[in-house]
């Protein structure tokens, strides 16, 4: 599951302040030049009862003379114990140092309403590391310097036949590897297969068993699958649809083992042992 799961105590606060700054995180830190558009995004928790205030958001525009803010997606999601609120943004920086330097895109303050209070909360902004465009250093070649390329040397065999076999050989063991490619790119991953396997052999605690079978959905999906994303996963994954009400509820079970102020009964290593085997039948269907 997510990091964030570990700071379950301090998602039930009572006052609509977060337990820790949030602060953006660029999808990388270096490898930027003046114009290129920077991706970063944060995600935080409020506590029950506390909203955050959509006008408070930052509107697309400049930020400050060197940075623009080109794009913004937000997302509140409501959940056990609280509402997991996500920001995506993305940031055209126009920074032009001498050598390499590190851009700041600053932060920016959002406002937390709960029972007709208002509270304002910092979101802070990161750095990363610009180059400097440079033009072509090469040194101008004379034409009448340059010579061109010496023809290459025939060759020849006593037995021509050698190269159209040898060129048969090589075209179709070339087939042949695109053959298991493409079969092992429809068999997927196995990643459930992973998890049954683990689960199966290496004794998991329950605990274990079901974070590996969220791993499994995660590596699967190619992205974090949380409740609200069970019906497109199935939409993408159709070989999974017979399981689909299973799926719902181990969704339902883990969010109320993870979020809920109250555990509540799950089901035990046997029968996530048994749902990870029915997961692994349906993702052998891809071969």
């Amino acid at each position: 599951m997510r990091p964030w799961a570990l700071a379950l105590p301090a998602m039930l606060m009572a006052a609509p302040s977060l337990a820790a700054t949030p602060a953006l995180r660029p999808a990388r830190a270096f490898g930027y030049f003046p114009g290129a558009l920077v991706s970063a995004s944060t995600e935080f928790w409020l506590p029950p009862g506390t909203g955050l205030d959509p006008a408070s958001l930052p509107v697309p525009g400049p930020v400050d003379p060197e940075t623009d803010l080109r794009r913004i997606i937000w997302r509140a999601t409501p959940m056990r114990g609280g509402t997991l609120v996500t920001l995506r943004l993305s940031y055209q920086i126009f920074y032009s140092p001498q050598e390499t330097g590190l851009a700041t895109i600053p932060g920016f303050t959002l406002t937390l309403r709960r029972d007709g209070r208002t509270m304002a909360e910092a979101i802070q902004g990161f750095g990363v590391q610009v180059s400097p465009f440079r033009h072509d250093l090469t040194p101008t070649l004379d034409p009448n310097q340059m010579r061109p390329d010496p023809a290459p040397l025939a060759v020849t065999s006593g037995r021509p036949w050698r190269m159209p076999v040898a060129g048969a050989l090589i075209t179709g063991f070339s087939a042949l590897l695109l053959l298991v490619a493409q079969r092992a790119d429809r068999g997927g991953s196995r990643a459930f297969a992973g998890a049954y396997r683990a689960i199966r052999r290496q004794r998991l605690s329950d605990h274990a068993a079901r974070l590996a079978l969220h791993r499994a959905f995660d590596a699967t999906a190619g992205q974090r699958i949380l409740a609200q994303d069970i019906e497109a996963f199935l939409a993408r994954h159709r070989q999974f649809s017979g399981l689909g009400s299973e799926i719902h509820e181990f969704f339902a079970q883990s969010n109320q083992i993870f979020f809920a102020t109250e555990p509540g009964t799950a089901a035990a290593r046997p029968a996530l042992r048994a749902f990870a085997r029915a997961l692994t039948r349906a993702e052998r269907r891809l071969a």
